[in-house]
Order: C-alpha cells, then structure tokens, then sequence
C-alpha cells in the first residue's frame, strides 16, 4: 500500500453535493483511460473533479464564525476537533481531496505528452488548464499542512509531498515550504501562457485566474511587489465590480452563480457547521459594518436568536455552499493593499473607493481620503476582512498577518460559561496534521 491509496479511494467514493456535472455516464467510462484530446476536455470539464474539492478546514478554524455548543456536538468528530483547534490526524478529505484533484492533472499532463494531434494549440491550453489545477491544489495543502512562507526558514520548514506524476508507485517525501512554492509558482507561470484570455466558461481556467492565483500565493508569502504586480495583470484582464445598488439583497441568495465579479469559479466542499443554519457569523464582525454599507444586507440573514447567518457565497447557492475561487474583489484588495504597504497611499485610495463605492448606498458612500500609509492599510485589512469572508482566505490572512507584531491576533473561542478555547499567534496549531493513513503508508514526518 502507497501513498495514493488514500487518494484513490478519495476518486472513486466521494459524493459531492453542489456539483454541477458536465459529464454523462458514457463520457465518464470513455475518460476512464483518456487517450485523445477530446477524452482530455472531458476530463477537464467535470465540475466535480477540479472545482468543488477545495477543502473546507481553514474557514472551520478561522475567526469568523462560532456556534452553539449544541450544534458543535451534533458535528463529524473531524470537524468538532478543527473547530476546536485539537490535534488531529483524521483530516480525511481535506488530504485526499486536493490530492486527487493533483491525481486527474497528472493523468491529463501525461496524457497529452503521448497525444499526436494536429492542433498544438489546443493541445498547449489543455496542457495549461491541468498545470494551474495541479498547483492549485498544491496550495491549497501548503495552506493547510504547511508553516506561513517565512523567507528565512522557509528552506528548512517541512512543505508538502509535491506529486509530480501519476505514478502510484512513486512515493513523494516531504519537500521543504520553499520547494513547496517554488513549483507551485513554476506551473502557473508556465501555464499563463497558454491558457484563454476570455472567461467564455468561468469554471475552466484561464489567463486573469493565472494572474490572480499567483497575485494570491505572493501575498501569502508575504511578497508584497509581487503580488501587487500580479493583481494588477489580472485586473488589466477582468476588472468588473457588481453595484450592490442593482441586487435584491433581501433574496435569499442574492447573488447568481458566476456573476461579474467571478473570475474563476471554484467551490468548497460542504460543511455541517458553516451551514448558515448552524454557523453564526463573529458578532464583532458584524459590528465592524455601516448601515449603509448594502453587505450587511446582501451578505447576512437574521436568525430567531439575534444572531447572523451568512448567505453571501458568490458560489450562489445557500447553506455552506463556499465560493472559493478568484474574483475580482479580491484582485482589488490585494492591490490596494500592496499600494500601501509600498506607501502609494494615491493608487491605494483609488481601490479602495472603486470597491466600497460599489458596495455602499450611492447616495451615501462618501469617498476615503486624508489616511496617512498605516492608517489606510488597517482599513484596508479591514475591508478585506469584511468583503472575503467565507472564502477559505482568512486562515492564510492570520498565518501572514501573524509575522507582524503590529497584526498579531489571539483567536478565542467560549463554548460554555467554564470553557474558553485560544490559539496563539504563530502556533504549532496554525499547521494541520498530515492524514494518518499517509503517514503509516509512505513514512513521511507528521507535523507537530
């Protein structure tokens, strides 16, 4: 038994809800062994495979939500442990998941490395589209499994087993966080390229979702010039916005599936405890929005205890249905913030006002200004908080954030009147334990 036992079962037995499936029975059995371009696009076209995988965990143990201890004990043991910030190696799909979405992307990588066709074109964008998926769910376990990118231990620090090929055979060891990032980065760069600039089919993807992933991963890493330049490509390409003005926000999913803003769309998937039935969003948060501010409309429902519900998922869908994917909201914040950490306080500002414009009361929103470097740059922190929550962000956000004193944060959590949970900043806690059936198989070194 190998490493990828876990994942191969994780291919064959996972049911998903919330997936769109582009594929009928009879594709499915022909991709089986995909040995043509045309059995390649199946592949890539099978919602299930490579966008609703994402796994789910950090925004379990991230900051914006609690619930009632009721609730929390009516949860999969799997996920009352990472509410609670326990040490626990049953992580189940939160390993598998990502990797056999790596597992498909190698089949297909391999696949067109044998394919004759007279179309290099095509074949080139589908070489791409399988890179960017690879590296996606590469980062999303560095996320999870690994320590913040910290350039000065970051070639020591344990990254992830990077899977370079399908072969079950061939059993990756840990590479270290540097290794880790450099080929994720390697494969996007080398699939930007190739892939579409137009966002025809907002599931597949495409050049501003190269962009904008990288403009993602560089402000995870702390590589602020980076992830500035990256964000502004992507925005070059896509840079719609959606006026809150113009929604229903009294609908009970106010927004439609692959709106404006959608770059890419990708899915969590499903939560118990982040359904917005269970789930209440952190009461401090909600706090932190004007009246006039139309999110905390179009974002929240109101359950009987006085508590928020969330119910602004650009996945469009309702219950725990998580977008996770790139949009252009993020692209701008990620901008906006790496203007004012390099003290362009004039690009910051103008943003900041092109985003809260869209999102305030027209008649109401009154544009920022006058805000020295640090003072923009909390607000800007700010409003990322209160625009991408429930989007799997906030989990990397702390572990950044972190590595700056002035940004430090302790996470509590009470359950009942005798019990107060906390997690401290940069805590061994911060790194998920890898899923025990991997490490008895392969011999890698758990985390702490």
């Amino acid at each position: 038994m190998k490493f990828y036992i876990i994942i191969l079962l994780a291919i064959s037995t996972r049911a998903l809800s919330s997936c769109e499936t582009f594929l009928d029975e009879k594709s499915s059995a022909k991709i089986a062994s995909p040995s043509s371009t045309e059995d390649v696009e199946l592949l890539l076209k099978d919602y299930g495979k490579f966008n609703a995988v994402y796994p789910y965990a950090s925004e379990i143990a991230s900051d914006n939500f609690f619930v009632s201890v009721q609730h929390l004990n009516g949860a999969s043991e799997r996920e009352r442990r990472t509410y609670r910030w326990e040490p626990n190696d049953d992580v189940g799909p939160f390993w598998s998941f990502p990797y056999s979405a790596i597992f498909s992307a190698n089949i297909i990588l391999e696949t067109l490395d044998h394919v004759k066709t007279a179309d290099l074109e095509k074949k080139k964008k589908l070489y791409a589209m399988a890179l960017f998926w690879r590296a996606f769910y590469h980062y999303a376990l560095a996320d999870l499994f690994c320590k913040p990118y910290m350039a000065g231990s970051a070639q020591t620090d344990l990254g992830i087993p990077l899977k370079r090929t399908a072969d079950i055979n061939k059993v990756p060891q840990r590479a270290s966080v540097k290794e880790t990032y450099d080929f994720i980065i390697k494969d996007i760069e080398a699939a930007i390229p190739s892939l579409d600039e137009g966002l025809s089919n907002k599931f597949q993807p495409n050049k501003a979702a190269g962009y904008g992933l990288l403009a993602r991963i560089h402000l995870a890493m702390g590589s602020y010039a980076k992830a500035g330049l990256y964000a502004d490509s992507c925005l070059r390409i896509q840079s719609t916005l959606v006026d809150y003005n113009a929604l229903n926000t009294a609908q009970n999913i106010p927004f439609k599936v692959r709106n404006d803003e959608v770059i890419l769309d990708v899915q969590a998937s499903v939560s118990n405890l982040l359904n917005r039935a269970r789930g209440r969003v952190d009461t401090l948060l909600v706090q932190t929005y004007d009246m006039d501010d139309l999110r905390l409309k179009a974002f929240f429902i109101h359950n009987a205890d006085g508590t928020k519900g969330f119910k602004g998922h650009y996945s469009g869908a309702s219950a725990a249905i998580q977008f996770v994917g790139l949009a252009t909201d993020e692209m701008f914040l990620i901008r906006a913030e790496c203007n004012a950490r390099a003290g362009d306080i004039d690009k910051a500002l103008v943003d900041l006002n092109t985003l809260l414009k869209h999102r305030w009361q027209k008649e109401r929103f009154v544009e920022l200004t006058g805000l020295d470097k640090d003072e923009l740059l909390h607000v800007i922190l700010l409003e990322r908080r209160k625009e991408l929550l429930f989007r799997c962000l906030r989990w990397s956000d702390l572990k950044r954030l972190n590595q700056e004193n002035r940004f430090k944060k302790t996470l509590k959590r009470k359950l009942d009147d005798d019990d107060m949970l906390a997690l401290e900043p940069n805590g061994e806690r911060y790194v998920f334990k890898i899923l025990r059936e991997s490490i008895l198989f392969s011999g890698i070194e758990q985390n702490p």
